[in-house]
C-alpha cells in the first residue's frame, strides 16, 4: 500500500495529522518530510501550518477545510494517547450545564505550555493556561472539578449549581484525600469554598 493511501486510510478527510504522530509508519522522518512535500506540491493533500498536515475535499461550496477544534484536542488535550489537558473556565463551565454563554475564547489548561497565552488559529481565539498540577488521565477530573471551585462566586451559588456539581463527584468518584491534597496547589480560597459550598462533604 503506498504512503498516500495509508494516511487517507487512517485519518481520512478533513482530519489533522501531526508529522510528530507519524512514527506508526515504520519510515524514516526524511523520507515521511520527503513524501509529503511531494504530496503538497501535487495538492494531493494540504498542508495547515508547519508539521499539520490534511486531506481536502471538493464539496459544492469548494475545498473541505481541516477540523480547527480537533487540533486543539490532538495538541493540547489527547496527545499522542495521553491526557496532558483539558477545556477549562467558562468553556468547562459550559459544558458541565453551570453556565449558557458561549465563550468568545476557548480555553484550555494544558502540559503544553510553560506559561498563560493567547493564540489566533483561523477564526478560533485560545487561550493556553498552564496547569497548577501536571495533568494526567489520574488527576484530569480532579483538576476539572477545583477548576470549577476555584472560579465560583459564592453571592451567585445555586442550589441547581451544588446538583451539577455533586453530580460531577459521585459520577468521578472523587477522592476527599485526593482534592485536598492538590487543591494545596491552588490558592487558600478554593479550600474555603469547598467547605463553605459543603461540596467537601459530597467527596468520598
Amino acid at each position: 500500500m503506498n504512503f498516500k493511501k495509508r494516511l487517507f486510510n487512517k485519518y481520512g478527510y478533513d482530519y489533522p495529522i501531526f508529522l510528530s504522530d507519524l512514527g506508526w509508519m515504520g519510515l524514516s522522518e526524511g523520507y515521511i518530510r520527503s513524501a509529503l512535500s511531494r504530496l503538497v506540491k501535487s495538492g494531493e493533500i494540504a498542508r495547515f501550518s508547519r508539521g499539520i498536515y490534511f486531506f481536502q475535499q471538493e464539496t459544492r461550496f469548494g475545498k473541505s477545510w481541516i477540523q480547527i477544534p480537533l487540533i486543539f484536542d490532538k495538541k493540547y488535550v489527547n496527545s499522542k494517547g495521553a491526557v496532558v489537558g483539558f477545556y477549562s473556565g467558562l468553556n468547562l463551565e459550559n459544558l458541565l450545564g453551570l453556565s449558557t454563554q458561549i465563550p468568545a475564547t476557548t480555553e484550555i489548561t494544558t502540559n503544553a505550555t510553560t506559561k498563560n497565552r493567547r493564540l489566533k488559529v483561523g477564526s478560533y481565539r485560545l487561550l493556553l493556561i498552564r496547569p497548577r498540577v501536571a495533568v494526567n488521565s489520574r488527576n484530569v477530573t480532579v483538576l476539572k472539578f477545583l477548576n470549577i471551585v476555584e472560579r465560583l462566586e459564592l453571592t451567585s451559588f445555586r442550589k441547581g449549581d451544588f446538583n451539577i456539581l455533586s453530580a460531577f463527584i459521585k459520577k468521578n468518584n472523587l477522592k476527599k484525600d485526593q482534592v485536598l491534597q492538590i487543591a494545596r496547589c491552588y490558592p487558600k480560597q478554593t479550600l474555603k469554598k469547598l467547605d463553605q459550598t459543603g461540596l467537601i462533604n459530597e467527596l468520598a
